[in-house]
């Protein structure tokens, strides 16, 4: 098989005359051109490629190749916009993501926040009651009723009573200025 230098005008002839044997040699050549285009678009060899064979790809399915009045600047045309649509589309991924992670950051960091203030709530409620009013605080944290407390605890259900209005205004009163 001989070789064919490539030319955009042997490209338009080869697909006016339909020369399947013609169009499969100047394919990867035309690929070329095209992909060195895009290259100067993209700066990144794979992006170029894509957008290389995206623009070729256009060309294949087109209804009438013959009918485009200057394939060279078509080709290059479809090559930009090819371009244009890969970069655009990064830079709206690109700002897509950054907003997912403000967001998410901002929820990490209000979260751990939150848990900070809780541990030292917790360490404050502690150092101010003693070992059982800590655990029936806690206990009743956790969604315990008096009866079963008392039961935990080995206390009556009145005593439990007693010591969480007794708690209550003990925290009220030490934790007024807490923040």
């Amino acid at each position: 098989m001989k070789t064919v230098r490539f030319s955009y005008g042997k490209l338009a002839d080869a697909y006016s005359s339909s020369d399947e044997a013609l169009l499969r040699q100047l394919y990867l050549p035309c690929h070329h051109d095209l992909m060195l285009y895009c290259l100067g678009k993209f700066k990144d060899a794979a992006l170029a490629e894509d957008a290389a064979s995206e623009t070729l790809h256009q060309l294949l399915e087109h209804p009438d190749p013959s009918a485009i009045p200057n394939l060279k600047a078509w080709l290059l045309t479809v090559a930009k916009n090819a371009c244009l649509k890969v970069i655009t589309t990064r830079q709206r991924r690109t700002g897509i993501l950054a907003r997912i992670r403000d967001r998410f950051d901002g929820l990490q960091m209000a979260e751990g926040e939150s848990k900070l203030q809780e541990e030292s709530l917790h360490r404050a409620c502690k150092r101010i009651l003693g070992n059982r009013d800590y655990q029936i605080f806690i206990a009743q944290q956790q969604g315990y009723n008096d009866m079963e407390i008392a039961t935990q605890l080995g206390i009556s259900a009145k005593t439990v009573a007693n010591r969480k209005s007794m708690i209550k205004k003990e925290l009220q009163e030490k934790l007024r200025n807490y923040q």
